[in-house]
């Protein structure tokens, strides 16, 4: 099984010296999930039903890779471990990842922009339940959600979902990674 551990931030006084214990633990690869008070972070919980909104990389002590709305960029770890209200959880590279390979494939995607049309997708797909179609209308070549990218990476670096990267939410993932069956089938295969 993976290591997973999950910390609420309620408390003020211990969330930056937790967070930063978390972060410090893990090694490059490792997958974090997040969730803030903002509002797109609820949003996408909302329409998701999860507890996370967000999902990204360690890339180093500190630095991450993400895909945001922003696009994919390398970011300074600080944006989630000072943040008041965050909650993070990490999941280890799973054994059957390639890291290396992993992570050169994360770097390579550094600069592609945000896959609007994807997220617009998923909220069409569930608004009239229709499954699995948001990929071949709206998602765009080389433009990546969090969750897509991630996915995406993983894929190429030897795990093996039975969706295309394109379709699995930070909820799927995150099931997908810690081998459960809660999300909508097994994603592994």
């Amino acid at each position: 099984d993976y290591f997973c551990q999950e910390l609420n931030m309620s408390e003020i006084a211990n969330n930056t010296a937790s967070k930063d214990i978390l972060f410090d633990q893990a090694f490059p690869g490792d997958i974090f999930f997040s969730r803030n008070y903002g509002p797109i972070s609820w949003l996408i919980r909302k329409f998701t039903g999860f507890k996370y909104s967000h999902v990204f990389v360690k890339l180093s002590s500190n630095q991450v890779i993400e895909s945001d709305t922003k696009g994919i960029k390398i970011s300074n770890a600080k944006i989630y471990l000072n943040s008041i209200g965050t909650v993070l959880e990490k999941i280890s590279l799973p054994g059957a990842v390639d890291s290396v390979a992993f992570i050169n494939y994360l770097t390579s995607k550094v600069g592609k922009k945000y896959d609007y049309g994807l997220l617009l997708g998923h909220l069409l797909s569930k608004i009239f339940k229709i499954t699995r179609w948001r990929d071949n209308i709206l998602n765009a070549a080389n433009k990546y959600t969090c969750s897509e990218y991630v996915s995406e990476a993983l894929s190429q670096a030897g795990l093996s979902f039975k969706f295309k990267p394109s379709q699995i939410t930070p909820k799927e993932l995150y099931y997908a990674l810690k081998g459960s069956n809660k999300s909508r089938e097994s994603l592994k295969e």
